[in-house]
């Protein structure tokens, strides 16, 4: 219940539903992981400790017993006699309820044993010896509450800041990218309609003709009868509008580094905001493992004069703080986890940076950038070399990769890639194997992303 009002918590303070919709548009992968666990971890602990060790920093889990002590004595016989010294004060309710709210041990190795039950001066004997506060059994909860708010605070101020500086930037991305891929994808399924990708070749074996083979047709053919189908000018006026927009803001943001700022702000608050916690909970709870104590019990009225005021020393043990140890080893390993995975999620994201420009190359097609991606791919001209448009493809490639159209179109610019064919400003070895791509899947059944191009070209072209 604590658990399920405190995360209800956290996300109405990060915005609710509006807010995980800018998280998942604005969130790395690594960005995504960090925040999800180090709220989450946390969370899961304190359920289980609620479920399975409910008496847990409660007063339940206190026990204390007035100091007693054996003293020995010779009668008038001569025999040696033993009696228990004890307190007279029984009342167990005020001892623990009193203990509970002053959870604080007194160090007694100097006090006699005599002087440790109703004893005037034991106050002022105790007052110079240390003490050691013990109150993080009863406020351990409250503890985890305020370091999963910390551990909160960078992705509330990120969910604010992306809501405006970033999310806006990354839907028009996605948005022009999408448009021209599926543009690309729905004239090649109308070449393919019109029977115009596959060709048929005879082979020729010893003199002996063989049977036809089909095969999609050249590189040039291919580029040719692809821009036929923008051949009109009034559709290739309009085609140009619709994307200068898109042309303009890609070569802009070659230029920027504004959102990369911003990237590593969000990424270092919340690597240092788990070695904050991390440290805490190390200081507050690891170094204070203590379940049992002596506590200092006043047993005689408050209204008269203190040197009269009578005092008992406790002997008290506290339930459930090797519960509250393991759960504090377990969050701290897993914020180390959490911090060496940041740390090598950004180096991850520095090195997978450079291939953000597939997603660019794929809708080339239709959208001619003019960008020179060896000029600005991880290059000393931005920032650490690193540049916006770098983030804004990353950030668009993880919200639509998943898509079968764009997984499709990925694949074509990865073989062509691999087989050597990846040669700037040239469409069509590219074209060509997002055909074979398109051939391959011609006979199953298309997914709701494919019907939806097929839909979508077919309103473009009346339009």
């Amino acid at each position: 219940m604590f658990a399920g009002i405190l995360q209800s918590i956290v996300s109405t303070a990060g915005g609710g539903e509006e807010g995980e919709k800018t998280r998942a548009k604005t969130h790395l992968t690594t960005d995504q992981t960090l925040t999800k666990a180090a709220l989450m971890i946390p969370l899961i602990l304190l359920s289980f400790t609620r479920l399975f060790a409910g008496g847990t920093f409660r007063d339940s889990s206190l026990n204390c017993s007035p100091n007693q002590f054996a003293v020995y004595q010779t009668n008038s016989s001569g025999f040696v006699e033993r009696t228990i010294e004890k307190s007279a004060n029984a009342n167990r309710f005020y001892m623990n309820n009193y203990c509970w709210e002053h959870l604080t041990h007194y160090k007694i190795d100097d006090v006699p044993l005599d002087e440790r039950i109703s004893h005037k001066n034991l106050r002022n004997d105790l007052k110079q010896t240390d003490t050691a506060n013990l109150a993080i059994n009863k406020y351990f909860p409250y503890v985890m509450f305020f370091l999963i708010i910390i551990a909160a605070i960078p992705v509330m101020i990120w969910t604010r800041v992306a809501a405006t500086a970033v999310q806006p930037q990354v839907e028009f991305l996605i948005s022009g990218i999408t448009e021209a891929m599926d543009i690309t994808v729905g004239t090649l399924l109308e070449l393919h309609k019109d029977k115009k990708l596959v060709r048929e070749k005879r082979t020729t074996r010893l003199g002996v003709d063989g049977a036809p083979v089909r095969e999609i047709v050249s590189v040039e053919r291919m580029l040719e009868l692809f821009y036929e189908k923008f051949s009109d000018a009034e559709e290739k006026e309009k085609l140009m509008t619709k994307f200068t927009t898109l042309q303009k803001f890609v070569r802009a943001k070659v230029t920027c580094s504004k959102l990369v700022t911003h990237f590593l702000i969000y990424r270092s608050a919340n690597i240092l905001s788990l070695v904050g916690v991390t440290i805490a909970l190390y200081e507050w709870s690891l170094k204070n493992t203590k379940s049992n104590f002596n506590c200092l019990v006043p047993f005689s009225s408050t209204d008269i004069p203190e040197q009269q005021q009578v005092y008992e020393l406790l002997s008290c043990n506290i339930n459930g703080v090797i519960v509250r140890q393991y759960i504090t080893e377990i969050w701290c390993l897993a914020n180390v986890f959490l911090i060496v995975a940041g740390i090598l999620g950004t180096i991850g994201d520095f090195n997978s940076a450079k291939d953000s420009s597939s997603l660019l190359k794929i809708t080339e097609p239709i959208c001619e950038h003019k960008i020179s991606y060896e000029d600005w791919t991880l290059n000393g001209n931005s920032w650490i070399g690193l540049n916006d448009l770098h983030i804004l493809l990353m950030l668009a490639k993880r919200n639509v990769g998943a898509k079968k159209v764009v997984a499709m179109c990925l694949r074509a610019n990865e073989m062509m890639r691999y087989l050597g064919e990846d040669i700037e400003g040239q469409n069509g070895p590219y074209l060509r194997k997002l055909a074979g791509q398109l051939l391959w899947t011609n006979d199953e059944k298309f997914d709701e992303d494919v019907d939806k191009v097929l839909e979508e070209t077919e309103k473009m072209r009346k339009t």
